[in-house]
């Protein structure tokens, strides 16, 4: 499989707004989000230098089951390429197999122009595997801000999030 590049590293957290203000402090960065990722049952913050930060809504999301002990750590490295389909048949022909991001579907389309699957981590030493398609040149988190109409940014203080959902 041939990878264009290092997109993004994603980590679990249990508070993704405690996680963001954190990480921020720490590395003076800026945080987008929180995101409600529906279809794998996440919400999601990313930053400018390409961490993102997965939080639940349900212990039974598609990926919960992969989260580390303690509910935080690393979760999988993000990897461009530049055809997903052929990228998942020479993984497939390698032995990795993949999580099923909907049932019976491998490959998710998660809007226009992004499309996404993700390897089971027991088949590469712990390490999941997010290979994204996209036409973008920027890394996927630059490219997932062209996509919204609406970025609400994390506040570094707790405050209740927009609708009155709290995760």
């Amino acid at each position: 499989m041939k990878v264009d590049r290092l997109c993004h590293v994603h980590f679990w957290v249990n508070d993704l707004r405690k996680a963001c203000s954190r990480y921020s402090e720490i590395l003076e960065d800026k945080w987008v989000g929180p995101i409600d990722w529906d279809p794998l049952k996440l919400v999601v913050a990313f930053d400018n230098i390409g961490i993102e930060l997965f939080e639940p809504k349900t212990l039974d999301s598609p990926s919960a089951k992969y989260r580390p002990a303690s509910g935080e750590g690393f979760a999988c490295l993000g990897l461009k390429v530049h055809n997903i389909d052929e990228a998942v048949a020479d993984l497939k022909s390698k032995g990795m197999r993949f999580l099923e991001a909907l049932p019976g579907q491998y490959i998710l389309q998660a809007n226009e122009s992004l499309r996404a699957a993700w390897t089971l981590p027991e088949d590469l030493f712990g390490v999941m595997l997010e290979l994204l398609e996209y036409e973008d040149r920027t890394p996927i988190s630059l490219a997932n801000l062209n996509r919204l109409s609406h970025i609400p940014e994390v506040p570094t203080t707790k405050v209740p999030i927009e609708g009155g959902k709290t995760h």
